[in-house]
């Protein structure tokens, strides 16, 4: 196409004052037909408004452009073209005309925005799979946690249980045989339980065993272990520095658990427990299960002597 350059204003301006035969075969217009007229024929609603400030601003300075826009033909079809836009100058260097070369770049940019399309529907299924790998590790999780708490915790009490304590006593003996501690082992079972239940009922008895191991976490040290060993019956590893520490600690553990106040029905109920410890040197060469029986063979004389008190053996 080439157009007038002395009137660029909308409406009527640029003026056509020739076009060749692929201009008629793209367009559908006739020569004759767009002569005198203005490439603004070719233009709708979807032509980008920018781009043609972009085109008006650079012919006003005399200046060569490239935009691709969005045409339409006689019959209204849509076809993009990239439009190349150079200023024509006579023999003074006068511009007097613009020469604007067209090609139907329709397939080129149908392509493009498939592309881009695709890229847009990668970039949100890669979102939505990040998404779902989020939340399918947190479910994982959270899964592993429930098993976990599950193998190593008792469900009632929420304290260590009987598999979790036996590992983390062997850990602890070979803990203190590297340091040269002893080590002390204890069974402690609440005094009269089956009666408690009896007279106010198992959930009573389980609100008292809530209590017990509320008591225990705060009452035992990171590096001790403790557990619901079974029923009404609980388990310690202690690690011991000197021998006469061992009995400090049974007092304050049995005169503690008979401070604790249980409210049950709005009464406050009280319990007692008996206890039994075996106290161990490095040097022994600690036998867990061996042990075990001995602190139960302690806990049975704290019974056998009245109860509420704690019995070790050395």
């Amino acid at each position: 196409i080439v157009c007038e350059a002395d009137n660029i204003k909308y409406p009527t301006g640029p003026k056509i004052i020739y076009v060749n035969k692929a201009f008629e075969t793209l367009t559908g217009y006739k020569k004759e037909e767009v002569i005198g007229e203005t490439p603004r024929i070719l233009q709708g609603d979807l032509t980008d408004k920018e781009a043609m400030s972009r085109i008006k601003e650079a012919l006003t300075n005399h200046q060569a452009v490239t935009e691709t826009l969005l045409n339409y033909d006689i019959n209204g079809r849509p076809y993009w073209i990239e439009m190349n836009i150079i200023p024509l100058k006579n023999k003074y260097g006068e511009v007097t005309h613009f020469g604007a070369i067209e090609r139907d770049v329709s397939e080129r940019k149908f392509h493009l925005e498939q592309l881009q399309y695709r890229n847009q529907e990668l970039k949100a299924l890669k979102s939505e799979l990040e998404q779902l790998v989020q939340e399918r590790t947190a479910e994982l999780q959270n899964a592993k946690e429930r098993l976990e708490k599950i193998a190593f915790l008792d469900p009632l009490t929420n304290i260590p249980n009987r598999r979790f304590f036996i590992d983390q006593t062997h850990r602890l003996i070979k803990s203190c045989n590297r340091r040269q501690l002893s080590i002390a082992f204890g069974l402690l079972d609440i005094d009269d339980f089956k009666l408690v239940n009896d007279t106010h009922g198992h959930d009573a008895g389980d609100l008292i065993l809530k209590k017990l191991a509320e008591y225990f976490a705060v009452f035992f040290r990171a590096d001790e272990a403790y557990c619901r060993y079974g029923g009404e019956e609980f388990a310690f590893t202690l690690v011991i520095e000197k021998e006469s520490d061992l009995e400090i600690i049974t007092t304050r553990l049995i005169n503690g658990i008979r401070d604790l106040k249980v409210s049950v029905n709005g009464h406050d109920l009280s319990v007692s427990a008996s206890a039994g410890f075996k106290l161990c040197h490095p040097s022994y060469g600690v036998d867990f299960e061996k042990e075990m029986k001995q602190a139960d063979v302690a806990l049975y004389q704290s019974k056998k002597n009245g109860k509420n008190r704690a019995t070790i053996l050395k």
